[in-house]
């Protein structure tokens, strides 16, 4: 939509100066013509020279501005193929990162009790994606809103992560901790637990959103757990 209007207003502003010399034109064929009356000259001669001088004029300005317009066109549409194809290329990259978090939330880390597993969930390509400012070839607002959120909640689960691992890996934080309180590892193992679903939704939904703008006419994004339930009841799949 907004290639298309940027295209209209470049269409306008192209088609003013051969507006404006249509004008000059005609405003010098009357003055001619007043002219001629007034000096009395043959009219019939007048319209003979001047009539086809000024179509020419008129029409060489015409075909030099049509192939203006034609090559100004075909620039504007190999820009937005090449930006169309840049988005493709930055949402791919995306795609795959927020893949492998989610796939890790279903894998390793779904296994109870709940443990550190290394490495961190991945977040290397949108932090680099973000620096060098590929994030601009993303124009749909809500789309980077729900890939931000998908983030911000594996950065959630990483903090969480890193303070169990911290934990875990030096006994002698355990002296800071009174008799009889809760175990900081149990703590935050519990809210490992809580905050992954949470992860998971918020990855999901991202991808979604992703799978949407890459492939607009192709199929809906399904989760895992949605797969698993449409395999165990296939005639629940002619829904999606």
């Amino acid at each position: 939509m907004k290639a298309a209007q940027r295209y209209l207003e470049a269409a306008r502003r192209e088609a003013r100066p051969l507006a404006v010399v249509i004008v000059i034109a005609a405003i010098a064929i009357a003055i001619g013509y007043t002219a001629a009356l007034a000096l009395g000259l043959d009219l019939t001669e007048y319209w003979t020279a001047t009539i086809p001088t000024v179509v020419s004029v008129i029409a060489g300005i015409g075909v030099a501005w049509w192939g203006i317009r034609v090559a100004n066109a075909v620039e504007t549409a190999k820009d937005v193929a090449a930006a169309t194809e840049r988005r493709r290329d930055v949402l791919m990259v995306i795609q795959n990162e927020l893949d492998r978090s989610v796939r890790e939330l279903r894998g390793d880390r779904a296994a109870m009790p709940r443990e550190v597993v290394i490495p961190f969930l991945p977040t290397e390509a949108w932090r680099s994606l973000s620096a060098s400012g590929e994030l601009r070839w993303i124009d749909n607002p809500n789309l980077i809103a729900k890939i931000a959120n998908a983030y911000h909640r594996i950065d959630a689960t990483t903090t969480l992560e890193r303070a169990l691992f911290d934990f875990n890996n030096d006994p002698a934080r355990f002296r800071t901790v009174p008799p009889g309180a809760p175990k900081p590892q149990q703590l935050l193992t519990d809210a490992l637990v809580d905050q992954d679903p949470k992860t998971i939704a918020a990855i999901d939904d991202a991808l979604a959103y992703i799978l949407q703008a890459v492939d607009p006419h192709g199929p809906p994004y399904v989760s895992a757990e949605v797969a698993a339930e449409l395999a165990d009841k296939p005639e629940m799949s002619g829904d999606l």
